[in-house]
């Protein structure tokens, strides 16, 4: 697995169908938090959050994942 250091965190892009109930303007740009690194100050494992920007791809055994600094997570989603 893909480990993150200092303030980057580890996402992987979600399908939004399940969401109906959010409803964005532009293209819905929501991930799923895998791994943190060791200076991410919020503990934001398994949560899903809204990134509109600043995302660096990674293609890794097959899938895709993108880092992400904490900075640039604009929301967090709760259910």
């Amino acid at each position: 697995m893909i480990k993150p250091l200092g303030q980057n965190i580890l996402v992987k892009k979600i399908d939004n169908e399940n969401n109906s109930k959010i409803i964005f303007q532009e293209e819905s740009n929501i991930y799923l938090v895998l791994a943190l690194g060791n200076q991410v100050k919020e503990n934001l494992i398994n949560k899903k959050v809204f990134i509109k920007t600043n995302l660096i791809k990674i293609d890794y055994q097959d899938s895709t994942f993108y880092l992400v600094k904490e900075e640039d997570i604009l929301a967090v989603l709760e259910d």
